[in-house]
């Protein structure tokens, strides 16, 4: 039986908010727990049996990613190289254009998810294929959402629930009311679509998911961790968080 998803795991950003602080372009290589974030994400990746993993990498830091990832021996991994840091819809496509399987399953390298969202994200998106027909479904969507306060929200793709689309980064806390949490997506994916969802004519990760209509989404509460900003690298999680 053909795997019903290959997995793509970006880790080509270049980390500007980190800098001074993480050498760039060496954010998937933190170490939490101590272990280095993007072998973290592989082997948890492997877990639920994709048919392929692709890491798409820069060329400053693909290198040490493989040196990392390989550890001496074998892999079953592919390496795909984002030449220039042109945005993570551009390093999607780069990703897909090695994959095969109908769905595919993104991971942000610099997210620390747990095993209970990749197990939400897997039973979510079957649900959805098996109540909506299988694989009769062009688009589909799975995606994890944590609740944040509308400032904190600011540098995320966050859900509109009235009108029941995707914003990216929205620009002013004045969109919603005071006090008010929205939902941001922070954690892994799974998606259905053809290629040319990513080909360059949607820029951000808001503008293809509102390509899926809202009857071929779904959705779980996510406990995934960003670690993309400072503020967040006092607080890493520990193995008793991470299970």
């Amino acid at each position: 039986m053909e795997p019903f998803h290959d997995a793509i795991i970006l880790a080509a950003g270049s980390n500007e908010r980190l800098k001074g602080i993480v050498p760039s372009y060496y954010k998937p290589l933190i170490l939490v727990d101590g272990e280095p974030l993007i072998k973290r994400i592989v082997r948890q990746v492997k877990h639920w049996r994709p048919g392929r993993i692709v890491v798409v990498a820069s060329p400053y830091n693909i290198q040490a990613i493989v040196d990392v990832l390989e550890d001496g021996g074998s892999s079953d991994l592919q390496y795909v190289i984002q030449p220039t840091p042109t945005g993570p819809i551009n390093a999607v496509y780069r990703g897909v254009l090695a994959c095969s399987a109908p769905a595919v399953n993104i991971i942000c390298g610099d997210n620390i998810i747990s095993h209970d969202d990749f197990e939400g994200l897997h039973r979510k998106f079957q649900k959805l294929m098996a109540d909506q027909n299988d694989m009769l479904l062009e688009t589909a969507l799975a995606w994890g959402f944590t609740n944040l306060y509308e400032e904190a929200a600011t540098r995320f793709t966050v859900y509109d629930e009235d009108t029941k689309a995707f914003i990216d980064k929205p620009p002013s806390p004045e969109l919603y009311a005071v006090e008010r949490k929205v939902p941001a997506w922070i954690g892994p994916i799974l998606i259905q679509g053809p290629t040319n969802l990513w080909d360059g004519s949607r820029k951000t990760f808001a503008e293809v998911f509102n390509e899926i209509p809202p009857k071929n989404r779904t959705t779980f509460m996510s406990h995934a961790v960003d670690i993309g900003v400072p503020s967040a690298l006092n607080d890493l999680p520990t193995s008793k968080d991470l299970l």
